[in-house]
C-alpha cells in the first residue's frame, strides 16, 4: 500500500493533526504556530506568520468506502465559516486559508470554496493525502515519529520484489513471458494482486468472488458463535425500560442493514462494476460491491450476537431469545449467496480453458427472507409478557 494510501486510512484527529504538524514545521520553523487541537480551537489548528495563513486539518473517524462529498463539503465550508469569523472579530490576521485532508477534494466542492474565499478575500487552498505524502517523502526524517506509515518503504520494496519475481516466474526458457492465470477465484491478498496484473478472462468475476472468499474467511469464528448462540463480548445488563426501548429500534435497525441492497444490484450498478458486454469492469466497484456484501453479512450476526448479549428482566427473556433468532434466516439466505456465488465463479478459469468452452451465465441474485413463524411467535410473546408486566404492576 503506498503512502497516500496510508495516509488516507488514518481516522484518529488528533495523529492526523500530529501529521500535519510535523509537516508545516519542518518545512516552515518557527514561522509556523501549531494550536493545541485538544482544546477548543474554532476551527484554527495552526498559523502561518508570514502568509497569515489559517490552517484547519480534518480526517473522518472512520475508513469511508463511498462518496462522501456532501459531510467533506460540509465541514469544509464549515471551517472556512470559522475563519471567517475568526477574521471579522479581528482575531487572527488572516488573509488565506488552507484546509489539510487525508482525502479527495471534489471540482463542485472546489468551485464552492474558491467562491466563498474571493467574496471574503481569503485565498483558498487544500493538501490531500498525494500532497502530504510528497511532503513526508522530501522531509523522510519525520518517518520516524509516524511508525504506522514507515510500513510503506518495505511494502513498496516488497511489491517491487513481487512484481519481479512474478515476472521471471513466468519467463519462458526462449525468453517470452507469460502470464500465470489463477484456477479459481482469489483466496488471499497475493492471489488477488496476481490476478489484478494478469486481468485473465472473466476477472471482474474471480475477483468479486475472491473478496467474498477472503471476507467470509475472516468471520469463521463469529460465525460459529452465532450458529451456537454464544454470546460475544460483554453482558448489556437492561432494566424493563431499557429493554422495551431496545427492542422498538432492534428491528428498524437491521431492516436499516439490509436497505441498500436494492440500489447495489440494480442493473445500472451491476453494469458500473461489471462492465457492459465487452467492456472491461471497475476494480474499485467490484472490491466495494463485494465488501459490502460480507459487511452486511457481519453486520448481521452482530445483530444476533448483540441481543443475545443482553441481560434482560424475567419477563422479557423469552421474548429477547426469539428476537435474537430473527437475525438467522437472512444471514442464512446471505451466506447461502457468497458460498454459492464463489462456487459458480470458481468454475470460469476451467470452462475457459477447454477447446470449446460452452458460455456461463453467472446470476448475482440475493434473496433475504425471514421466518414468519417466528415473528409471529416474537410478537406474541412480547404480547404476553406485556399483559404480564401491567398485572404486576
Amino acid at each position: 500500500m503506498n503512502l497516500p494510501a496510508q495516509i488516507g486510512l488514518i481516522t484518529v484527529p488528533q495523529e492526523f493533526t500530529r501529521l500535519c504538524n510535523a509537516i508545516l514545521v519542518a518545512e516552515h520553523g518557527d514561522d509556523y504556530l501549531p494550536i493545541d487541537d485538544d482544546r477548543s480551537d474554532r476551527g484554527n489548528d495552526g498559523y502561518l506568520k508570514s502568509q497569515k495563513r489559517l490552517f484547519a486539518a480534518h480526517c473522518f473517524k472512520r475508513v469511508q468506502n463511498q462518496s462522501i462529498d456532501a459531510d467533506i463539503r460540509g465541514k469544509m465550508v464549515g471551517d472556512l465559516g470559522k475563519a471567517i469569523a475568526l477574521k471579522k472579530e479581528g482575531l487572527w490576521d488572516i488573509g488565506a486559508w488552507t484546509f489539510l485532508c487525508n482525502y479527495k477534494i471534489s471540482e463542485a466542492i472546489a468551485v464552492r470554496l474558491t467562491a466563498i474565499g474571493r467574496e471574503t478575500e481569503i485565498d483558498v487552498s487544500w493538501r490531500g493525502p498525494e500532497e502530504l505524502a510528497a511532503s513526508l517523502q522530501k522531509h523522510e526524517h519525520l518517518l520516524a515519529q509516524f511508525p504506522e506509515l514507515q510500513g510503506n518503504r518495505i511494502s513498496t520494496q516488497l511489491d517491487g520484489i513481487h512484481d519481479a519475481l512474478t515476472l521471471l516466474a513466468a519467463t519462458t526458457s526462449d525468453g517470452v513471458t507469460e502470464s500465470t492465470s489463477l484456477t479459481r477465484s482469489p483466496r488471499t491478498a497475493q492471489e488477488q494482486h496476481q490476478l489484478l496484473i494478469t486481468r485473465q478472462p472473466g476477472w471482474e468475476y474471480l475477483l468479486f468472488a475472491g473478496v467474498l472468499a477472503q471476507g467470509i474467511h475472516r468471520l469463521e469464528s463469529k460465525e460459529r458463535d452465532h450458529e451456537l448462540q454464544l454470546v460475544r463480548g460483554p453482558r448489556q445488563h437492561l432494566d424493563l425500560q431499557a429493554t422495551t426501548r431496545y427492542l422498538s429500534n432492534a428491528f428498524d435497525d437491521l431492516v436499516a442493514v439490509w436497505k441498500p441492497m436494492g440500489s447495489l444490484f440494480q442493473p445500472s450498478a451491476m453494469e458500473q462494476a461489471f462492465g457492459a458486454p465487452g467492456e472491461p469492469g471497475d476494480v474499485v466497484r467490484i472490491e466495494h460491491f463485494a465488501q459490502w456484501i460480507v459487511d452486511m453479512y457481519e453486520q448481521t450476526l452482530d445483530w444476533g450476537l448483540a441481543m443475545r448479549g443482553l441481560d434482560v428482566p424475567d419477563p422479557l427473556k423469552k421474548a429477547v431469545e426469539l428476537a435474537a433468532r430473527c437475525a438467522d434466516q437472512p444471514a442464512a439466505d446471505v451466506k447461502r449467496f457468497i458460498h454459492h456465488a464463489i462456487e459458480e465463479t470458481d468454475r470460469i478459469p476451467a470452462v475457459i480453458a477447454e477447446p470449446d468452452p460452452t458460455p456461463i451465465k453467472i446470476e448475482l441474485a440475493l434473496v433475504l427472507t425471514v421466518d414468519e413463524q417466528l415473528i409471529a411467535e416474537f410478537e406474541q410473546e412480547l404480547k404476553r409478557a406485556t399483559r404480564k408486566i401491567k398485572d404486576e404492576g
